[in-house]
């Protein structure tokens, strides 16, 4: 029995023994367990960029640095937002990635996304990117004596910028260019321009022709010229535009029997008849033409008859029948005599040694009477006249 005792108590004293350490070591991981779900329980605090200020070049991708407080917190949920998204814009706030885009000073800002009161600023600025080459857009071109072109400078790499440029022309009798890069076409031929950035040896070239403003149209001022047999006359021509470049005329005569023309235009008359001036730039692709008919001095004279009544009651009233002879050219004429029949071809009135008639001149002959004046029709007048030396007639009837 007391050997059983004794066995017994052995035997439970290992069990309790055996219990109390598994109670310690449960306690003991119910203890750390605790611990770490207080741990897991700490929250951000505090936020703050690794740097206040970034440096970069335009076209830049820059990670920022951001660290939060406590440490042993979980990592927050950043949200990056820029001040001028035109200078950088945010690539990823995840990743807290940001594109510099051009020159100038921007500020990032940092939030919590679950506590937005939490908060950090830090600014980025941003140099420009320097160019590598430039280049002349076009860099060939054609323009006409007194026009203009706008040509454009661009570098590389494309996001690269300059702050000014320098243009100048090879040849400013051919064409000018502004420092806006303007050209003005000067003259005919051809010329180099040339861009360069101030300070570097970055430059670049580009091509302009200068061409002559053409003749599109020659007017000529008559559509028909009447000149006398044995004169000159001179042919007037105009060049459009008025500002071409080349303006000499060829004259050409269809029948330089009938009439000539010499390189100014001039055309002589040599025998009765027509023909066709033309006058062409030289290369014969614009032209224009004109009609000369080589006439006698009879052509250019003019009569006319003018039948009524003048007077008054005072003085009377009588019938007139009015001839009147106008010379049509720079010439003089001498009216030898005047015969007037009436429609029965009987002479009722002559004239003799009546006298020159002058350029651009009127003379007028009238015959009075008491005779009707409706009576008159039919009655007629021949005219004789001279010119330089030789003898004209010519009739002319009252309708």
């Amino acid at each position: 029995m007391y050997v059983f005792i004794v066995f017994l108590t052995k035997y439970s004293m290992k069990r309790i023994l055996y219990f109390i350490t598994l109670a310690i070591l449960l306690t003991a991981c119910d203890n750390s367990l605790n611990n770490g779900s207080e741990s897991n329980n700490d929250v951000v605090e505090n936020i703050a960029f690794g740097k206040t200020s970034y440096s970069v070049t335009v076209g830049d991708i820059v990670t920022l640095e951001v660290s939060y407080f406590p440490v042993n917190a979980p990592r927050p949920q950043y949200i990056l937002t820029s001040s001028n998204t035109n200078l950088a814009k945010i690539i990823s706030s995840d990743d807290l990635t940001v594109e510099a885009l051009a020159e100038g000073i921007v500020t990032i800002s940092a939030t919590v996304n679950e506590e937005p009161s939490l908060s950090a600023e830090c600014t980025i600025n941003i140099s420009p990117l320097a160019p590598e080459s430039i280049s002349i857009v076009p860099s060939s071109s054609e323009i006409v004596i007194g026009e203009t072109l706008q040509l454009s400078a661009s570098v590389k790499p494309d996001k690269a910028s300059a702050s000014s440029f320098e243009w100048a022309s090879e040849d400013t009798s051919i064409a000018t260019v502004g420092q806006d890069g303007m050209v003005t076409g000067i003259s005919e031929g051809t010329t180099e321009i040339t861009v360069k950035i101030p300070g570097t040896n970055i430059s670049s070239k580009a091509i302009v022709k200068v061409n002559p403003v053409l003749v599109s149209e020659i007017e000529i001022e008559k559509e028909v010229y009447y000149i006398l047999v044995g004169d000159n006359a001179q042919i007037s021509a105009k060049v459009l535009p008025e500002n071409a470049t080349h303006k000499d005329i060829v004259w050409k005569s269809d029948d330089n029997t009938i009439a000539s023309v010499d390189e100014n235009g001039v055309v002589t008359a040599n025998k009765i008849g027509e023909t066709v001036i033309t006058a062409s730039i030289p290369d014969g692709t614009v032209s224009a033409t004109t009609y000369v008919k080589v006439c006698e001095i009879c052509d250019f004279v003019n009569f006319s008859i003018n039948v009524g009544t003048e007077g008054s009651t005072s003085t009377g009233f009588y019938s007139y029948i009015r001839l009147r002879i106008k010379l049509n050219i720079d010439k003089k004429i001498n009216i030898t005599g005047i015969l007037l029949c009436n429609e029965n071809n009987v002479v009722v009135d002559s004239r003799y040694d009546i006298g020159e008639v002058n350029t651009y001149d009127m003379k007028t002959i009238t015959r009075t009477g008491s005779f009707e004046t409706y009576k008159a029709k039919g009655w007629w007048y021949r005219i004789g006249y001279s010119y330089e030396g030789k003898n004209y007639e010519q009739d002319v009837v009252n309708n």
